[in-house]
């Protein structure tokens, strides 16, 4: 004989009532055990039904068991946040396409400065090492929103970080290559000539994605810390670069398709409207891609065939000034339109999208 539904609902286990002691279901509410323990670890008022069967309360984990408090530390403990981007880095590509090292600088030419992202020894930083940045932009902004005293030297956990980025199962692989992708964010460099004010005549500077990182594992806890340059730390401040993403970006497999749709999602934003285009050729400059233009063109149509893009139609048309473009529209029962529940503007720019200037 199971437990019955109300009791399945209230302790979230169903086990046989033999194995139950014949008391009054709120025999336990006011035993010294249970009380002491719920006043010193501040558990939930009813222990879970496994604790009445065995005798003892469950225990639990501390989330950070050594980790010291320490100025500016932030600790990152919402793994259901918004997922968050910054908008001046998604119109051109920062990122590696391929899980292969690439050891190739990508640059790109604007109208008063360059940008150049330069590999370490394991290679350039790719867009899946790019979760790990979004993780942490998502937490700082969700903390901001909160009210949260947040600094660059973030904290989190290999559980939380692997539930916001939808993996349910995690290995040691996982957390081999989660390192990895630490060191890459680490190692490459982003090195730039803008300048900082207008009577300088010659600027250069350089830094990584993150500072530098800090991961170890205690009580079967995998704990990591990463500290934000004070450049990217800035541009998580100003709301005005938060930019929504879909949770379904996690799902997407290719690093082109990870290109194209942060690229849409800037180009397609509430100032722009729902659609937008632009020629093949342009996007395979932004997107810093080693492939030829015609191995690009090629791709380009196999994602477009696949439609595999969440939230966006994409489509090719032939211009005659611009060449082949590429359409981009908006779906209009897109989760992100439908929870912002903002009228959007629907008209088709007549220019390409500018890269925002870059606070470094």
């Amino acid at each position: 004989m199971l437990a019955s539904s109300k009791e399945y609902a209230k302790y979230g286990t169903a086990i046989p009532l033999r194995l139950v002691p014949q008391y009054p279901v709120n025999w336990f509410r006011n035993t010294p055990c249970v009380t002491k323990y719920r006043d010193t670890l501040n558990v939930p008022r009813y222990p879970l039904m496994s604790d009445i069967v065995t005798g003892r309360p469950k225990k639990t984990v501390e989330r950070f068991p050594s980790v010291q408090e320490e100025l500016f530390s932030f600790v990152a403990d919402a793994p259901f946040a918004r997922l968050k981007n910054l908008e001046p880095f998604m119109g051109t590509a920062w990122f590696s396409l391929e899980k292969r090292p690439r050891k190739t600088p990508i640059r790109h030419e604007y109208e008063n400065y360059w940008v150049e992202i330069l590999p370490s020894t394991e290679g350039i930083a790719t867009y899946w090492d790019q979760d790990v940045l979004l993780y942490v932009y998502s937490q700082l902004i969700n903390g901001i929103k909160s009210g949260a005293k947040i600094g660059p030297v973030v904290n989190f956990t290999g559980p939380d970080f692997f539930r916001f980025v939808g993996q349910k199962w995690q290995g040691q692989k996982d957390y081999t290559a989660l390192r990895a992708s630490l060191r890459r964010l680490q190692g490459t460099v982003i090195r730039t000539n803008l300048k900082p004010t207008g009577t300088v005549e010659d600027a250069e500077k350089g830094e990584g994605w993150i500072t530098k990182y800090q991961t170890y594992k205690e009580k079967g806890v995998g704990i990591f810390q990463v500290t934000v340059p004070q450049t990217f730390y800035d541009a998580v401040q100003d709301q005005t670069n938060w930019l929504t993403l879909d949770h379904s970006y996690f799902q997407i497999m290719g690093g082109l398709e990870r290109f194209i749709y942060t690229w849409g999602r800037k180009a397609t934003g509430f100032r722009r409207g729902n659609h937008w285009e632009e020629s093949f050729d342009s996007l395979h400059e932004k997107s810093g891609s080693t492939a030829t233009k015609k191995r690009f063109r090629y791709n380009l149509r196999q994602i477009i065939s696949q439609q595999n893009i969440p939230g966006y139609t994409l489509e090719e048309r032939e211009d005659i000034k611009r060449g082949t473009m590429l359409s981009l529209t908006r779906d209009p029962m897109d989760n992100l339109l439908l929870a912002t529940k903002k009228i959007r503007k629907r008209t088709l720019p007549n220019k390409q999208i500018n890269q925002l200037k870059l606070p470094i």
